[in-house]
């Protein structure tokens, strides 16, 4: 988990804004800091139009090399992003080919070769991931926002006239003094329909979410540009499904291949085990089938005649696993403003508290 924010504006910073607009990207970093405790840094020059700010958690390629804002091999893209994108390695030779040059081992910089070999919408289609990022051309000046096909990371805007604000926390737009904390009432409204609000409203009238699939444009003196590049098309079998060894072999073939994607790490991997089926199969997938070593982490609940984690605990037994365990005491509500301060947003998942 990274932390992504930056300053968009029509007209081109003059050298005497970049000294003034420096310390307030570094202020809206800082206010991630825990996204992202391994690095930060901040990126803006006279001329462009965009300033850029991140923090880093370092998953693959721990070294310095891996710093964002990361900036092309010819200088021409910068990118702040935050996620993963799993089919990484299997790109990275397909673009070798065709030119691109690679100075690091991240996928940060396999994110921007693709986009400059593919265009946005292509490389967007190609990547398998979670992710939100900034990528600014400075040849066309344009800035381009995306976010991933379900939204798994964050990614908030704000507007005014002639400027576009961006971060994956309020936490970090908060930190710009024209900041609008006006709540939405109808946002409100849905998050006590639903427990959760949706894209594009945020709890501000001044914020949006960049929706889940889509990925915005913009460049100096045009509008900002939202498309959608992802539908999700339900699947469905015709007449009666029929369970046979051979669909439960391409099933297992299909969450190996998924798993395998997702546990590239340069850092010790860690899974939930609730004891119920899917973590359960993940956990037994990752260790028994690919032979990857997990620090498998448990919740139970003080008092509760009947606890989840005493499965969770026979079965990382049973996997060789290192386990953790935590439990949740009744006077746990002490944290409850700390880890609402996290959500960002009113969420009303009861599991937020214990999984804090």
């Amino acid at each position: 988990m990274c932390g992504i924010a930056g300053i968009f504006r029509s007209e081109a910073w003059a050298a005497p804004e970049v000294a003034s607009l420096q310390p307030v990207l570094a202020a809206m970093g800082d206010r991630m800091l825990h996204r992202g405790p391994d690095d930060g840094g901040t990126w803006i020059e006279a001329g462009a139009y965009v300033g850029l700010s991140h923090r880093r958690l370092s998953i693959v390629d721990l070294s310095a090399a891996g710093h964002q804002p990361m900036s092309s091999w010819d200088d021409r893209y910068i990118v702040a992003f935050n996620g993963e994108i799993y089919n990484f390695l299997e790109l990275r030779p397909e673009l070798e080919a065709g030119g691109a040059r690679f100075r690091t081992r991240t996928d940060t910089e396999v994110l921007i070769e693709a986009v400059r070999a593919w265009g946005l919408e292509t490389a967007l289609e190609r990547f398998d991931g979670m992710f939100a990022f900034a990528l600014y051309d400075r040849h066309t000046h344009e800035l381009m926002l995306a976010r991933d096909p379900f939204g798994e990371k964050p990614l908030y805007t704000m507007m005014r006239a002639g400027e576009l604000a961006f971060a994956s926390e309020l936490t970090a737009l908060r930190e710009l003094p024209w900041f609008d904390d006006t709540c939405d009432e109808d946002a409100l409204a849905e998050y006590l329909c639903f427990q959760y609000i949706g894209a594009p409203r945020s709890l501000y009238r001044s914020v949006q979410k960049l929706p889940p699939g889509h990925y915005a444009r913009i460049r100096p003196g045009e509008d900002l540009k939202i498309t959608r590049y992802f539908a999700f098309h339900p699947y469905g079998v015709e007449g009666e499904a029929q369970l046979s060894e051979e669909l439960v072999d391409e099933l297992e073939e299909i969450l190996c291949r998924s798993l395998r994607r997702r546990l590239i790490s340069d850092v010790p991997l860690g899974a939930f085990l609730s004891g119920g089926v899917d973590s359960s199969t993940v956990a037994a997938l990752a260790t028994r089938k690919l032979g990857v070593p997990l620090r498998t982490y448990s919740i139970g609940f003080e008092g509760a005649p009947e606890s989840e984690h005493l499965i969770a605990r026979r079965f990382a037994e049973h996997l060789g696993t290192e386990h953790h365990e935590r439990m949740v005491t009744p006077d746990a509500s002490r944290f409850l403003h700390e880890a609402g301060r996290h959500l960002d947003e009113p969420n009303g998942d009861t599991s937020c508290l214990p999984t804090y």
